[in-house]
């Protein structure tokens, strides 16, 4: 897990006001490592979902919280025979949260009133939902989630490789 350093910032806005310009200083420590994630995780959803969707709190807890809950319900699930697995898993929380994020997922991409998107954007969803045969929405938010969790894990992943690099004493 890489180091969580608390970074501080001093940042000058300026407003515009009726009469006047103000200019106020705005001082904030964040941790790095968290707006970094953040960052990423909210650009991959931007080209898969589009603008309004890659800001929704649900959107960024489900995608972000999906390889982690995957991965502990598989290994909960190892430590009991295969036929007792389909009993185990209805107990675990992970699952039941995997369930809520897809609910809130779905009902934020596909709500009830309408089922078209008035603002055509190009992002991965329109295109699944203009080329493929298959759309059901449940399907489709499957296929969302796995896919912006994908993209988010290897940006992730490539930012950690060039934020810690290797000791480069041993490169000739």
């Amino acid at each position: 897990m890489p180091q969580r350093r608390q970074v501080s910032f001093t940042l000058l806005l300026s407003r515009y006001s009726k009469s006047n310009l103000k200019s106020i200083i705005v001082s904030a420590s964040f941790i790095a490592y968290d707006l970094i994630y953040s960052l990423i995780s909210r650009v991959s959803s931007r080209a898969f979902v589009g603008a309004p969707t890659c800001y929704d709190k649900a959107w960024i807890e489900a995608v972000n919280a999906f390889p982690m809950d995957v991965e502990k319900t598989k290994f909960a699930l190892l430590l009991f025979p295969v036929a007792m697995r389909s009993w185990v898993v209805k107990l675990l929380p992970q699952k039941w949260r995997l369930i809520r994020n897809h609910r809130n997922v779905r009902n934020l991409l596909f709500p009830a009133s309408k089922l078209e998107k008035s603002k055509e954007e190009h992002t991965v969803l329109n295109l699944l939902l203009q080329t493929s045969k298959d759309t059901h929405p449940e399907t489709l938010t499957s296929r969302m989630i796995l896919l912006t969790a994908a993209a988010v894990s290897i940006l992730h992943m490539l930012y950690l490789s060039r934020a810690s690099p290797a000791d480069d004493s041993t490169v000739p």
